[in-house]
């Protein structure tokens, strides 16, 4: 790379996130490539093919940067402040041209078309979103210096080039993270409803104190007839309703045998990050074979014994189960 802003790019600029904890929070990122990149003059209008020009200038050289910041990201999830979905959405706005930050070959250029009065940048889109923060990032944890590690086996970017493939699985932290925080709801959801069960049974199984206060005949002080049915049945939660207790799941209560508690579909699977093999056929998965994960059952199984049924409990259309699922 005898021009220095190819190769010369791509190498700086990994160094520097090595070396550096700044350029691997959101706004160090950016200044990182507004420095490594624009300034030094990468040139993304013929690397890119934005406008007419000699096709052996095209290349993807700020994507090959992208995806090695991907890979230093899988060997270290806890270290960028950023995700992949920052990386994904980075490039998309390099290639559609909507905003000026990335067009013209250099500096001089955009300086000369004016690029900074009549174009915004795109980086105010990126500091301002909650979805391209790692939930894994801890400022605190971070090591200044990240040592290499042995070599990883390098994995196909599902999230940039398989976007748009539903078979595909996807292993995002992100993910993960929004799949247990579902399995939680819904086994909190669970576990109210069963406590409602209980608490309607003791209320079956145990006479009522509130009508032996208004039967004159078993109560033990007469007068307490003359007293207000409503005040006597009113429960003493009524001015707090259980939906605004501190902890619900801690307080004891005595809901009134109308009320209801939804406990609605459970949350989908999450796929393995590992697994071998399918559970119905044996068969070992390869290196890009999809794997598809029962929602009646929860094993996870090839593509081979994968079928589509429809299942009213889970959800109001046909939904990936295995085979012997689909036949029972």
């Amino acid at each position: 790379c005898s021009d220095g802003w190819d190769r010369t790019a791509q190498t700086c600029s990994l160094a520097q996130l090595y070396l550096d904890p700044y350029y691997r929070t959101i706004s160090g990122f950016a200044k990182l490539v507004e420095k490594e990149w624009l300034a030094f003059g990468h040139k993304f209008s013929d690397r890119n093919g934005f406008l007419r020009g000699e096709s052996k200038e095209v290349s993807p050289i700020f994507l090959q940067f992208l995806e090695c910041v991907r890979a230093m990201a899988d060997a270290y999830p806890t270290v960028f402040e950023f995700n992949e979905l920052f990386l994904v959405h980075l490039h998309d706005a390099m290639l559609s041209c909507d905003r000026g930050t990335f067009l013209a070959n250099c500096e001089r250029e955009r300086m000369e078309h004016s690029v900074f009065l009549k174009t915004e940048s795109v980086w105010p889109h990126f500091f301002t979103r909650a979805e391209y923060r790692n939930l894994l990032f801890d400022a605190t944890q971070t090591p200044k210096l990240l040592w290499v590690r042995k070599p990883r086996p390098l994995t196909v970017w599902t999230t940039m080039y398989c976007r748009w493939d539903a078979d595909i699985p996807r292993q995002r932290p992100d993910d993960i993270f929004a799949s247990l925080a579902a399995e939680i709801d819904y086994e909190e959801r669970r576990l109210k409803l069963l406590q409602l069960k209980i608490e309607e049974r003791r209320a079956a199984s145990t006479p009522s104190k509130a009508a032996s206060q208004l039967d004159p005949l078993t109560s033990s002080d007469p007068l307490s007839a003359l007293v207000d049915p409503l005040s006597a049945l009113a429960s003493p939660l009524s001015a707090n309703p259980p939906s605004v207790l501190a902890d619900p799941l801690m307080t004891p209560y005595s809901p009134a045998p109308s009320q209801k508690v939804e406990l609605g579909a459970p949350p989908p699977f999450t796929l393995p990050l590992t697994v071998d093999a399918c559970s119905i056929c044996d068969r070992a998965f390869e290196f890009l074979d999809a794997k598809t994960s029962c929602h009646k059952c929860g094993k996870i199984v090839c593509r081979e014994c994968s079928r589509v049924a429809d299942i009213p409990s889970l959800a109001q259309r046909g939904v990936p189960v295995c085979t012997p699922c689909r036949r029972s």
